[in-house]
């Protein structure tokens, strides 16, 4: 399969991607021009609802490739399809080896790299006789506004017994082996309406029940395993009322649950002692959001990347995340998922960039795990 890889082909596959507008809810374009793609290898692309299930315009994609051997444990590689925020107009600048945009627009390399190395590999696989082993390669959509795609991804679609997701920054041999629980919070704060200007003495302002119970609230890094946030905040109807109603929308994240659970009850604390202060009430609602997840050096999901990595004269590097990705929903689903670094830095800014020897990696690496995988 090796011989058969083409890093040329693979740039030129990553610039066309990168070229394709689709940010998140709006895939369509990328999942069109893949699906071409395909077909020219022969390969079917099928499509999921997910699309009516989260008001996109494209459901989660997904090509099996049969192996040679067909009863070997089934490999999966998976990457997402939309980008954080539009790259229409995009203009890809290459300087001293290193993939930018002109500065007007993100880059997109996170994660259309991604993508470009999966096809890659499809291509190599396929000019070198087909897959080892059962494979199957995983695109999902709205990954960047709430991983929406892996959430609606159908219980029993993905047959592989193992999963990759290529999506996470920073030089490839980086491995994500552990990812953070999430909570998702929810709070509707009730005050009493009042004109601002007549009668404010008989309001109960929600806005500032919210200030008071956010201002004496922990947030940011808590501690090493534990983030929390304040995303949202709305509400009011005019400058001359006060606010008897405000909607907030927080989150939490740790890599230990009972870190977790303590956060989230800190700051329902906070949110009712404020109003009770002042007179007012709150409904408080949180709900688990994803599972994490944590894989030992000795596991097999991390042996097999550190024999690919060794294969490659590339050292493997394990770190645990508060960052979120399919592969926490994944695992969700009873599939071991990890993240692979793909090369690219500064996502989601302009000055994000991808270094074209770390997107060759990348490349070369997805073809490497498929090789190991299909050894005993």
């Amino acid at each position: 399969m090796e011989k058969y890889f083409s890093s040329k082909r693979l740039e030129r596959t990553f610039r066309e991607l990168v070229g394709i507008n689709g940010r998140s809810l709006s895939e369509r374009p990328v999942a069109d021009y893949l699906k071409e793609q395909f077909s020219h290898l022969n390969l079917t692309v099928e499509e999921d609802e997910a699309a009516a299930a989260i008001g996109g315009d494209c459901g989660n994609l997904l090509v099996r490739m049969p192996g040679r051997n067909p009863s070997a444990p089934g490999l999966i590689i998976s990457s997402h399809l939309d980008t954080i925020l539009p790259t229409e107009k995009l203009k890809i600048v290459e300087k001293d080896g290193v993939y930018y945009s002109d500065g007007s627009t993100i880059l997109g390399a996170d994660n259309r790299a991604g993508v470009a190395v999966i096809l890659e590999c499809a291509r190599a696989l396929t000019e070198g006789g087909g897959s080892p082993i059962p494979l199957e390669l995983l695109f999902t959509v709205a990954e960047e506004n709430g991983l929406l795609g892996a959430k609606a991804l159908r219980r029993g679609w993905l047959k592989g017994k193992l999963l990759y997701v290529m999506d996470s920054d920073g030089l490839v041999g980086r491995v994500v082996n552990g990812a953070p629980f999430g909570v998702k919070i929810a709070v509707t704060i009730k005050g009493r309406a009042a004109h601002a200007g007549i009668d404010p003495e008989s309001g109960v302002s929600a806005v500032v029940i919210a200030a008071r119970a956010i201002a004496g609230m922990k947030l940011g890094r808590i501690d090493d395993l534990t983030t929390a946030n304040i995303g949202t905040i709305r509400g009011g109807d005019a400058q001359n009322i006060v606010p008897e109603m405000v909607d907030v929308i927080g989150e939490v994240r740790s890599l230990e649950e009972e870190n977790l659970s303590k956060q989230a009850a800190h700051m329902e604390a906070c949110f009712r002692s404020a109003a009770a202060e002042a007179g007012g009430e709150i409904i408080f609602y949180s709900h688990p959001d994803y599972p994490g997840y944590f894989f030992p050096e000795d596991s097999r999901p991390v042996d097999l990347v550190r024999r690919a990595l060794r294969r490659m004269g590339t050292a493997l590097t394990l770190e645990s995340s508060c960052g979120a990705s399919d592969a926490n929903i994944i695992n969700g689903l009873g599939i071991p998922a990890l993240v692979l670094s793909v090369g690219y830095l500064k996502p989601h800014t302009k000055e994000e960039s991808l270094p074209r020897r770390e997107l060759i990696n990348a490349g070369r690496l997805v073809c490497e795990l498929v090789h190991q995988a299909s050894l005993k």
